[in-house]
């Protein structure tokens, strides 16, 4: 019985190592024709970002991926949506060093069948430090 117990317990701290997932992401999406967001959409951000510096004490990486209709279109709009995304994000108060671009790729809706996702549409992927509900340690924060 206690090595079932034993058992038991490390098999539900493993699921709990590889399940556990803190990071979260806004999908900015941004209109086919601008190189920034709309107001509305610059204030959900603010928002977005708001929360996580409430949230989270260490804001290890921001990760900003972003898409375009087809091979052959030049990815010259989505790094100026990708520069207009980092620059909002630093004067919000999150550090330079920790925003990187993961990229263009082609846009392909199959995909994203499931989201609102278009080629305009550019994903920041934010990735807490610890503490944070996947922490291990003395004080892990609890999810929300």
């Amino acid at each position: 019985m206690a090595r079932f117990l034993t058992l038991l317990v490390l098999l539900l701290a493993i699921d709990r190592a590889f399940a556990c997932k803190p990071e979260q992401h806004f999908n900015a999406n941004f209109s086919d024709t601008a190189d920034q967001l709309s107001g509305t959409e610059a204030g959900n951000l603010a928002t977005w970002v708001k929360s996580l510096q409430n949230d989270y004490s260490n804001h290890d990486l921001f990760v900003i991926s972003s898409y375009v209709k087809n091979a052959s279109q030049p990815g010259d709009s989505a790094e100026r949506r990708t520069k207009w995304l980092k620059d909002f994000l630093v004067a919000a108060g999150e550090d330079e060093n920790s925003i990187v671009s993961a990229g263009t790729q082609v846009y392909k809706p199959e995909n994203f069948f499931y989201t609102k996702i278009t080629p305009s549409t550019l994903i920041i992927e934010f990735v807490p430090g610890c503490p944070n509900p996947c922490c291990l340690g003395a004080n892990p924060v609890k999810e929300k």
